[in-house]
């Protein structure tokens, strides 16, 4: 419920569809807590691949699991599934909704570490520099921690550091 509020903020500011950015931040999660045998099954059930480092840490797949599940349950519009099924590794190209999400899903009031509240700022003034800085946040964690990278982070972080440094913002 706090990434909805906190998604929803973020909707007021910058526009995005308010019904949208509530599915879509109610849902992300909706397989986070599932056993990892159930998560594979799932998976298998909807023919969703995942590669050797997906499977070390399966965790990674509620997203896209989550995604796969609602499209062909309610039929949800393409912004939403790519925002659900991106929001663990973020994506390239992300529209509005994706970014809220991506966003609000790491700044939600449970959220507490360091550089969070220059995030939560950023969040409400520039949306694609908040996901950028966001996202280099996530990939210090993971580094820092011996964490494996998505193939799709490391997508990510290429385009959207490419259109930081042609901008001139940091």
């Amino acid at each position: 419920m706090e990434v909805e509020k906190y998604g929803l903020k973020m909707a007021e500011i910058w526009g995005a569809d308010k019904d949208e950015v509530s599915v879509a931040c109610l849902a992300h999660d909706l397989f986070r807590e599932l056993p990892q045998n159930k998560v594979f099954l799932m998976c298998r059930g909807y023919s969703l691949s995942y590669d050797k480092y997906e499977e070390h840490n399966p965790n990674v797949l509620h997203g896209r699991l989550a995604a796969v599940f609602l499209k062909k349950k309610f039929k949800i519009n393409k912004s939403i599934f790519e925002a659900v099924y991106y929001h663990t590794s973020g994506y390239y190209k992300f529209d509005t909704l994706g970014k809220i999400l991506f966003v609000s899903d790491a700044l939600e009031a449970g959220r507490d570490y360091k550089g969070i509240a220059k995030l939560r700022k950023a969040s409400f003034t520039d949306l694609d520099l908040c996901y950028f800085l966001v996202l280099k946040s996530s990939l210090k964690y993971a580094v820092k921690d011996n964490l494996m990278l998505l193939k799709d982070t490391v997508k990510a972080w290429n385009h959207i550091a490419m259109e930081v440094q042609e901008s001139g913002k940091d």
